[in-house]
C-alpha cells in the first residue's frame, strides 16, 4: 500500500513539473535582450546568413509585422514566413491552417475571407501584451516591409496546389527584386510548380531529416538547397549535401554553439527564433 501511495505521489509531482514547464520557450523572451552571433561567437553576417523564424519571434508574436520589423532592424539577412491563401484569393501570413492558436477567432484560413481575417487581433505569442494592436498581416504587407529594409523574404508555401502556386508567383513578381526571394516547401511538387513561374528564384526543399535519398531527390529536381531540422540530421549527411553542391539551411537553431557547429559543417544559413547577426 505504501508503495502504491508513493508511486501515485511521484506521478503527481512529475505531472505538476510537466504542466509548469509546458509551453515555456527554451530561450529568453526579454524584449531588450539580443543574442548576437558576431558579439558572442565572432561569426560575421557574411559567413552565416541569419533568417528570422517567423520574424524575431522570441521577442514578439510570430508572423506579425512587428516581429518581422524587429528581425529586419536587428540586421537579419532574411525572414521566414508562412503564406496561406484566403477564400477570396488573397494571401495572408500565418503558420497554422486555422486562426485559433494566434487569434480569438475560429476557422480555417482557406474558408475565411480576407476581411474576416482582418477583423481578428493577435492575442497569443511572446510579449503579446506589448503589441496589442497586431493583426494577421497580408503577404504583401510583409513583402513591402522586407523591401524597405532590403531583407530577403523566405516564403514557405502552405497551399501546394497548382492554382495556388501560380497565384503566389504572380504576387511575388510584383516586386522589382523578386528574383532574390527564396521559396521553401515540404512539397517537392509545389517547388517544381514554382520553378515554372519563377525559374530564377532559389528553391529549398524543407525536410525533417537529410539522408541519401533526400539528397538524390533534390539534385534530380534541380532544387538549390535543403532546409532541414537541425536536431534530427546526422552531421555526416549535412556535409554530404554540401559536398553534392546543395545549399544547407538549418532550422530552428536557437543556440550559438550549435550555430557555430553548423557553420563548420558547411551550412550557409540558419533559421532562428532568437539569434541575430
Amino acid at each position: 500500500m505504501k508503495i502504491n501511495r508513493f508511486s501515485a505521489l511521484l506521478a503527481a509531482v512529475l505531472m505538476l513539473i510537466c504542466l509548469c514547464s509546458c509551453g515555456k520557450p527554451a530561450y529568453s523572451t526579454d524584449p531588450d535582450e539580443r543574442e548576437s552571433l558576431s558579439e558572442i561567437a565572432g561569426i560575421s553576417r557574411d559567413r552565416l546568413r541569419v533568417i528570422g523564424h517567423r520574424g524575431l519571434s522570441s521577442k514578439a508574436p510570430e508572423n506579425t509585422l512587428v516581429s518581422f520589423e524587429l528581425a529586419c532592424e536587428a540586421g537579419d539577412w532574411g525572414v521566414e514566413m508562412d503564406a496561406f491563401p484566403t477564400a477570396d484569393g488573397q494571401w495572408v501570413v500565418m503558420h497554422d491552417k486555422t486562426v485559433s492558436r494566434m487569434t480569438g477567432g475560429r476557422g480555417k484560413i482557406k474558408n475565411m475571407t480576407c476581411a474576416e481575417i482582418a477583423g481578428l487581433s493577435i492575442d497569443s505569442g511572446n510579449n503579446v501584451g506589448l503589441y496589442p494592436t497586431q493583426k494577421v498581416p497580408l503577404l504583401s504587407e510583409v513583402l513591402d516591409l522586407t523591401e524597405k529594409y532590403e531583407t530577403v523574404p523566405v516564403i514557405e508555401i502552405k497551399d501546394t496546389s497548382e492554382k495556388a502556386t501560380e497565384r503566389l508567383a504572380g504576387i511575388i513578381k510584383d516586386y522589382p527584386d523578386y528574383r532574390d526571394f527564396i521559396i521553401i516547401s515540404f512539397s517537392g511538387d509545389a517547388l517544381l510548380s514554382m520553378k515554372k513561374y519563377l525559374p530564377d528564384n532559389t528553391m529549398w526543399l524543407l525536410v525533417k531529416k537529410i539522408d541519401e535519398a533526400v539528397i538524390a531527390y533534390a539534385l534530380t529536381c534541380g532544387f538549390d538547397g535543403l532546409d532541414f531540422e537541425c536536431r534530427k540530421t546526422p552531421d555526416a549527411f549535412v556535409e554530404m549535401a554540401v559536398e553534392a553542391g546543395l545549399e544547407a539551411n538549418a532550422w530552428t537553431v536557437d543556440d550559438v554553439e550549435r550555430a557555430s557547429e553548423l557553420l563548420d559543417l558547411g551550412c550557409g544559413a540558419i533559421t532562428t527564433n532568437v539569434l541575430v547577426p
